[in-house]
């Protein structure tokens, strides 16, 4: 894609046409229960007391929805990201083992037909590793936007 070669777009063309079906494949689950979640939280929200006197104000419904719906919506979705990376580092492992991609799933898969202990320690260790860090950064990435969690923090200083 650098390169100057005169067949680039049609190789960046072929990259994107061999990336729709993979993405797709990791994108829709996860996307489709993220959806889900900020439907159901923007709902529960949306019938709270505040939202009916901002409407009292004479705020337009666009922004009623996007100053104060989403923004206190949005807190107990974040942690749900976390729980989404082990879904996806999931849906990852399968998804190189039907498009034949070489990856940490194929390797994983390769060294359990191989019965190459070893490796398969150290890919459910990496993989255990990123699943467990992604969690513990969503979880903080929630508390730090979290109007409850940041009027606890200032309480107690």
């Amino acid at each position: 894609m650098l390169s100057n070669h005169p067949q680039r777009s049609q190789a960046v063309e072929d990259i994107i046409r061999h990336l729709i079906m993979p993405t797709l494949v990791l994108a829709v689950a996860p996307t489709t229960e993220i959806i889900k979640l900020l439907r159901d939280s923007v709902s529960d929200v949306m019938s709270q007391n505040y939202i009916k006197a901002a409407a009292t104000k004479g705020l337009s419904k666009s922004e009623i929805v996007m100053r104060h719906g989403l923004k206190n919506a949005l807190p107990p979705i974040i942690p749900k990201f976390g729980i989404q990376i082990s879904t996806m580092m999931t849906f990852a492992i399968i998804t190189e083992s039907i498009f034949n991609w070489p990856g940490i799933g194929t390797w994983l898969l390769d060294a359990l037909s191989f019965k190459d202990y070893v490796a398969v320690q150290a890919g459910v260790l990496t993989v255990g590793s990123v699943v467990l860090l992604a969690n513990i950064f969503s979880d903080l990435a929630g508390a730090a936007i979290s109007p409850l969690a940041r009027k606890e923090w200032y309480a107690l200083k």
